[in-house]
């Protein structure tokens, strides 16, 4: 009889109270737990959100789709791709252009060095003549 203490039934009752009602919402209580919840709710509702806009506007394009001519479709990608070939030669012509920094700044030329005739030598003709040797010099 001395493995267990006697509760009185006022106690008891408190205590299944509290079990009742963590087990219907166990995160109140702290100010924490609230602000998670909080923090939960608020993206429930921006996930629901964007999930709708996400089916409309599927909605949307698979209208437009099935409304335009795969003719039209091509055109409108045709003129896209135009648009994007005139800026593409427009930022290689700006390129090009020397700007005011280089225009201002002489221009170095640099000597032209021309390959001189090498006197042949039986060690580099590709034939399998004997090196001469050299003598050590000691320093």
């Amino acid at each position: 009889m001395g493995d267990y203490e006697l509760l009185p039934h006022e106690e008891l009752e408190a205590l299944r109270k509290e079990i009742e009602h963590l087990k219907k919402n166990p995160y109140s209580g702290s100010k924490q737990n609230k602000n998670l919840l909080d923090s939960m709710d608020e993206l429930s509702i921006s996930i629901n959100k964007l999930v709708k806009i996400l089916e409309g506007s599927q909605e949307e394009l698979i209208k437009e789709y099935a409304e335009a001519s795969p003719t039209k479709l091509l055109k409108q990608i045709s003129d896209q791709n135009a648009k994007i070939a005139e800026g593409i030669v427009a930022i290689s012509k700006i390129m090009k252009k020397p700007t005011e920094k280089q225009k201002t700044q002489p221009q170095i030329s640099t000597p032209q060095i021309t390959p001189t005739a090498m006197p042949k030598s039986s060690a580099f003709s590709g034939t399998n003549a004997p090196l001469r040797k050299r003598p050590l010099i000691k320093k």
